[in-house]
């Protein structure tokens, strides 16, 4: 095992307190799980649910891994069911709410359970640990809101809070013994306090020398010792450079705290769960190798099957023998069974449905570790179809949903493809377009209003019906006609018509009038804009953005043209398609723009650019813009604005020009609403608005 030197003013600092540092060499063999942020000794950087064990601090696996655009604030575990609070990664924004979540390390199963836990509680508010108090079943938070910190109650269901008690110091991380007595760590000074769940006030238990605390992280009890274990990662210790396993006995004569060493390196963990036996470390293990198999053919039975442990919980050779094994179902006890007993048949299910087996052995010690497993009993509706496709049809006027069956039950039970059929939802019209349906395909022919379009395809059978959402959205529905002019001023207009494609799925792609035009421009013009900025990661990647027009009528032996404004910092290339529907795999090039920079002394100047579409067009069609700019590795920056374009009949002059906007230009907010057609900034309430690609304060 590797060792970890700790630096000698640690110990000091315990010494001082009057509790003696302790060396790692006598940490126990005792698995415990969390959540990794990160940690340097996992091998390929991954991170997510782990599992370690207390005397192998540099050897985790990770269970149940994230990718890289989400994380977790904080969490907790219950009976190996754990519940956290999410994130979305934003290199603009910063971390931005997501969902609160459950997973379940025995089953593997992962669910969101909603987002109204964090939304109801503002952007501000972020958890930074949470506990589970067993003796009344209550899920504890403690959260910093507008200088609050504060304990909160989590509603297992969807993770909406309910604030307890405002507290009387700052907490970074709490846990609740066996007793449901909460305890936390000070933010700051880093000290053990017993929290009144009354009024919030804190009794100090211990100082421990770990103060600043730095990053979420977590603390936990082991309830079959009675030990509190903290992962601590401390400014004051060692510049927060590693966290810690401290262990910590509160119940001793004399309160101790041992450091067990650092947890991986570098590393950032949270959400610690240490399994338990309600009878203590002579109780007996769990049993193994437990499997659950249900009925066959959908029958509302199930077979249970494990080894009898013949090690106490705490690993040693059972001093005390088994005297009885406990099955519970769904939390409830349905047998109690000899010693010696291996197997039970569980006659008694009455409905369809998951089932949560738990079986355990009991000695004089009590009851011992928990075996569980997770089975669905019973007939099972289907799962989800596969392998959607979306097809908009010639001028965007109608949609093809294919798929494919189905071929297991939602939840692994029994599933037949007897009496399997399909409804399918349109949204955001929320219309159901089919059901009963049969077949695996479906045309949607009846569309009418043009939108943005998407489907639900649900499969259904007796037993119930299973959600699919396509995904893709694309806009449908009747033909405008032309002229057709786009000012970006409206974006409900503009999502409902248009469609906005990241060519190269690089995450970089079109944007809609940011704030980044006052630094640039000095103004907030409405427009479509293509940023390339040192200060925002990029990958690097040459353009393959397009905006894809709505579908337009276009009549038969006449002339039509392309005119578009926009405005640059560097030169930008445009191809120009056309096709059948807005799909990119309809669209064929017919021309390609130069957009230019045009500078008027430290201004950019707005210029308009004209071009003829394809001879001979006719009936419904879509046009596109296809950015294809190489990427700028001199500069690593650019600078695109479209503001207008519009599609209309007549010819090209093919002159380029700067646009001269009128005095009486019309007024916006800053966020791109129009509310005077006059150009008249009389009347406005107090603000910032934009006219004429000028900034105006009213005042």
């Amino acid at each position: 095992m590797k060792k970890h030197l700790f630096p000698t003013i640690a110990a000091l600092m315990l010494a001082c307190a009057g509790m003696p540092a302790y060396a790692a060499d006598d940490a126990p063999h005792l698995k415990v799980y969390g959540y990794f942020n990160y940690n340097g000794a996992i091998a390929d950087g991954s991170y997510g649910f782990a599992s370690f064990y207390l005397d192998q601090l540099d050897e985790a696996e990770v269970v149940y891994p994230y990718g890289d655009e989400k994380s977790i604030y904080a969490g907790a575990c219950v009976d190996d069911v754990f519940y956290a609070y999410e994130y979305k990664y934003n290199s603009v924004a910063g971390p931005e709410n997501g969902n609160f979540i459950s997973y379940n390390i025995v089953s593997g199963k992962y669910a969101q359970l909603g987002t109204e836990g964090l939304g109801e509680q503002g952007a501000s508010f972020k958890p930074q640990d949470m506990t589970y108090d067993y003796s009344t079943g209550t899920m504890y938070a403690v959260g910093f809101s507008q200088g609050e910190s504060a304990l909160y109650e989590v509603d297992l269901a969807d993770g909406t809070l309910d604030k307890k008690v405002t507290l009387q110091e700052t907490l970074g991380a709490i846990a609740a013994d066996k007793d449901g007595t909460v305890y936390g760590v000070g933010a700051v000074d880093g000290a053990i306090y017993r929290v009144n769940m009354d009024d919030g006030s804190l009794l100090l238990v211990a100082n421990t020398g770990f103060g600043g605390l730095m990053y979420n992280q977590t603390m936990e009890f082991d309830h079959t010792t009675g030990l509190l274990y903290w992962a601590a990662n401390s400014y004051d210790y060692d510049g927060a450079r590693e966290s810690y396993m401290l262990c910590i006995d509160l119940h001793a004569e004399r309160i101790t705290i041992k450091n067990l060493g650092a947890i991986g390196i570098g590393s950032t963990f949270m959400a610690m769960y240490v399994p338990f036996a309600e009878g203590g470390i002579n109780a007996p293990a769990a049993p193994s190798d437990f499997t659950v198999t249900p009925g066959a053919m959908g029958a509302r039975t199930a077979t249970l099957a494990w080894t009898v442990p013949t090690t106490t919980f705490g690993g040693e050779p059972l001093a005390d023998a088994v005297t009885g094994i406990t099955v519970e179902r769904n939390g409830e006890v349905v047998a109690t069974l000899p010693a010696t007993a291996t197997s039970y048949e569980d006659n008694g299910i009455t409905e369809d449905g998951e089932c949560e087996y738990v079986v355990y052995a009991t000695n004089a010690a009590g009851n011992g570790g928990k075996a569980r497993a997770f089975s669905f009993v019973g007939c099972d509706k289907p799962d989800a179809v596969t392998d959607m496709t979306f097809t908009v049809g010639e001028g965007c006027a109608s949609a093809t949903l294919s798929w494919a069956a189905p071929t297991r039950g939602f939840n692994g039970g029994y599933f037949s493809e007897d009496g399997l059929t399909y409804k399918i939802v349109r949204l955001p019209d929320n219309k159901t377009v089919a059901e009963g349906l049969a077949e695996t395909s479906f045309t949607d022919t009846e569309i009418g209003r043009l939108g943005r379009y998407t489907y639900v395809i649900y499969a259904c059978n007796d037993n119930g019906e299973t959600a699919a959402e396509v995904g893709e959205y694309y806009v449908l529905g009747k033909a405008m006609d032309l002229p057709m002019t786009q000012d970006f001023s409206n974006l409900t207009y503009f999502e409902n018509q248009w469609m906005a494609y990241d060519g190269n799925a690089d995450n970089y792609s079109w944007t809609y009038s940011t704030e980044w035009g006052y630094y640039q421009f000095g103004d907030a013009t409405p427009c479509a804009e293509y940023i390339i900025n040192p200060g925002i990661d990029n990958p690097g990647n040459d353009a393959d953005e397009w905006l894809v027009t709505p579908p337009m009528n276009f009549e038969a032996g006449k002339s039509y043209r392309l005119k578009l404004t926009a405005r640059c910092i560097a030169d930008h290339v445009l191809k120009l398609t056309v096709g059948g529907n807005n799909q990119l795999d309809s669209q064929a090039d017919f021309g390609e723009l130069t957009l230019k920079e045009v500078t008027n002394g430290d201004a950019y100047e707005i210029s308009e650019y004209e071009v003829n579409l394809p001879s001979g067009i006719e009936g419904v069609k879509c046009v596109g813009l296809h950015l294809v700019s190489p990427y700028p590795a001199a500069t690593n920056a650019s600078y695109l604005q479209i503001m207008n374009v519009t599609v209309e009949e007549g010819e090209a002059t093919g002159i380029t020009a700067p646009v001269i906007v009128p005095d009486n230009a019309a007024v916006y907010t800053i966020d791109g609403r129009m509310v005077d057609n006059d150009g008249s900034l009389e009347g406005l309430p107090k603000g910032v608005y934009v006219k004429g690609g000028k900034k105006y304060v009213v005042k």
